[in-house]
């Protein structure tokens, strides 16, 4: 049987002394760094988190940050280089002081970090290797003259300095051409008219067009500005005149799979070795946008993809990112609109051989897009995405390099490597704030959340005789499996299609195929335990003939859809008491941990400005009403 939760403080929910240690973990969190010449600048925090034993015999919990960092020596690395950092809480122990009053906190944190600079070199042919490289497809360089005028704050007896850097916002690869967006800050120092000096900041956008012929968009860019001249006139004494020359260089690489060389000894390079055989599949994303203004027609949709990141497991590869859409369209009033959209979406394939700590190289490309305009302002739209996903391996080592008939790649050279231990500690108190007593109880709960994500499955038939036209077909789910995950469902399964065919003399014929389909359902909070529903249906079939007759092409839109259910014991606010605290509560049936039904009082509503309230939203038996969603108080912070 559990115990109810008695009432607690608010602010530590601990008595003020405590009788003996349980237990202490932690975790390494706001990890970053700053590159210096030679130096690396490491920071970071240990949260902690210790579980002692009271004096009233219960285990209560304290949690809080410990701050540290760490100065590196690396030989040769430099501001703007590439650095990985690894962390790692090697012990975290904990002491209790003999007047129970203070807990004290000592960690050993190891911190690896690694430093990598951009090198061109020419890779010589070989058999020691199989990587993927970045080859280089052109290089080119284009100036911009940036001139704006900058007004001022307050009137400026004279400049003192002027500040400028450069940061690169987009770098878009098309047709034979490059387009950067960038942001042009300068930092403008002066001295005003009261002989103070003062301080203003301009940001001004700057783009440029670099002829880069070859290019296409599917290409990998890397955009380095340097800022050739930045100057400052006064115009007036709260004006002035700003004139820049920047120069954008710019690279263009494509990704290859290419055998290369090791060398006995030499500069060493990051490479990412072959796996496996590369895989491709194919994805579909539907939408549903809804216009800003009526619109008589759609005049283009430009679809993108970013963000595109990949998590490696067990012989899977999952796949997330975004489709940016960029929607023209005619308002009912003649006139041009133009709507932005983004739409996560998530994809996975099947990979033999993959496993956690391997990398995927990731070509996406979107294949096709359809779209409907219902009514005036319902937009659907249909995206097939192609993957080709290649699993790779980093390592590190010195290659065999050619001459300049040879192939020029992209690799990154390895600066250096290091590691240190550092030690912090912190001293926790255990104090009690009193007046707030917070009280609660716990409850069964049982919650549902649904999902449904769409997949689709293309297939080539081979037929004979040859088809002429296509006659009735129809496709059914014969089977499903499920496999949940932490936060998503993996449903697969087979179906199977009828379709019929005449020939050119009109004979007519049957044929069956069963195909395999797989579709990864994201669904927040379930766990393996849970209990799912799980519906797979089809919900589009477009078939067509392929030039010649003799093969059949199958397109089939399949839907999974997955309801959860969990049972789970929450504990809800039955009560708040304190100087100027007022509550509203609601009187419910509620199932407790005994399994009994009981009327009690929950808070749905906390009235204090200082304090922090945290709600959740239950399907709870409210006395007279039935069973109805609730938003209860679930904690109370001060």
């Amino acid at each position: 049987m559990l115990k109810q939760l008695k009432a607690f403080n608010l602010k530590r929910q601990q008595p003020t002394i405590a009788r003996k240690l349980k237990k202490v973990i932690g975790e390494i969190r706001s990890l970053n760094y700053i590159t210096l010449n030679d130096k690396l600048i490491i920071q970071g925090i240990v949260h902690k988190q210790v579980f002692f034993v009271g004096i009233d015999d219960k285990v209560h919990h304290i949690s809080g940050n410990i701050p540290f960092s760490a100065i590196l020596d690396i030989p040769g690395i430099a501001p703007g280089m590439n650095v990985n950092i690894f962390a790692d809480l090697e012990s975290i122990e904990a002491k209790l002081a003999p007047s129970g009053e203070r807990v004290f906190c000592k960690a050993i944190v190891k911190i690896t970090a690694t430093a990598e600079d951009v090198s061109y070199i020419f890779l010589v042919a070989g058999t020691d290797k199989s990587v993927i490289a970045e080859t280089v497809i052109k290089e080119s360089s284009e100036q911009v003259l940036v001139e704006d005028i900058l007004v001022l704050d307050r009137s400026i007896q004279k400049v003192e300095e002027c500040r400028a850097t450069v940061t690169i916002n987009n770098a878009d690869v098309l047709d034979n051409k490059v387009l950067i967006q960038a942001i042009l800050h300068n930092q403008i120092f002066y001295i005003g008219e009261d002989n103070i000096s003062y301080h203003q900041s301009f940001d001004i956008p700057v783009s440029c067009f670099a002829q880069v012929e070859g290019a296409l968009p599917e290409m990998n860019v890397y955009a380095e500005p340097v800022i050739e001249m930045n100057k400052v006139d006064v115009l007036s004494p709260n004006e002035l005149k700003l004139k820049a020359i920047i120069q954008c260089n710019v690279t263009v690489t494509q990704e290859i799979t290419a055998n290369i060389g090791v060398a006995q000894d030499g500069q060493e390079y990051v490479i990412n070795g072959l796996i496996g055989e590369s895989t491709a599949f194919q994805h579909m994303v539907e939408s549903v946008e809804i216009l800003e203004h009526e619109a008589i027609k759609i005049r283009d949709i430009k679809v993108n993809l970013h963000n595109i990141s990949s998590l490696v497991v067990m012989d899977k590869v999952i796949i997330q990112g975004i489709i940016h859409k960029q929607i023209y369209y005619v308002g009912t009033d003649n006139v041009n609109y133009h709507q932005s959209a983004d739409i996560p979406f998530t994809a996975f394939t099947d990979y033999p051989g993959a496993r956690p700590g391997l990398n995927a190289v990731i070509v996406p490309v979107v294949e096709y897009t359809k779209y409907d305009l219902t009514g005036s302002r319902k937009l659907t739209e249909h995206n097939i995405i192609r993957f080709d996903v290649t699993i790779v391996e980093k390592d590190i080592l010195p290659v065999a390099q050619g001459t300049a008939q040879d192939l020029r790649v992209r690799l990154p050279l390895m600066v250096g490597e290091t590691s240190a231990q550092v030690m912090v500690h912190d001293i926790e108190p255990i104090e009690i704030i009193e007046n707030i007593i917070v009280t609660k109880d716990p409850i069964i709960v049982c919650t549902e959340s649904t999902a449904s994500k769409q997949t689709l499955v293309s297939n080539t038939i081979d037929v004979y005789p040859p088809a002429a036209s296509i006659g009735k077909y129809k496709c059914i789910i014969e089977s499903t499996t499920t496999s949940i995950l932490e936060n998503e469902i993996i449903v697969s399964g087979y179906f199977k299609c009828c379709i019929s065919y005449a020939d050119s003399e009109g004979l007519i014929y049957k044929i069956e195929r069963q195909k395999h389909f797989a579709v990864l359902v994201p669904l927040e909070g379930i766990l393996p335990s849970d209990i799912i529903e799980v519906k797979a249906e089809v919900e589009h079939v477009d078939l067509s003939i392929l030039p010649e007759g003799n093969q059949i092409s199958m397109l089939v839109t399949i839907r999974a859809t997955v309801r959860g259910f969990k049972k789970e014991i929450v504990y809800v606010v039955t009560d708040v008491t304190g100087p100027d605290i007022t509550t509203n509560k609601i009187l419910i049936l509620a199932e407790l941990p005994t399994h009994e039904i009981k009327q009690m009082y929950v808070v749905t509503e906390v009235y204090d400005t200082d304090l922090v309230i945290v709600k959740r939203t239950f399907m709870l038996n409210v006395v007279d009403e039935g069973f109805k969603p609730v938003d209860v108080v679930v904690d109370v912070i001060s």
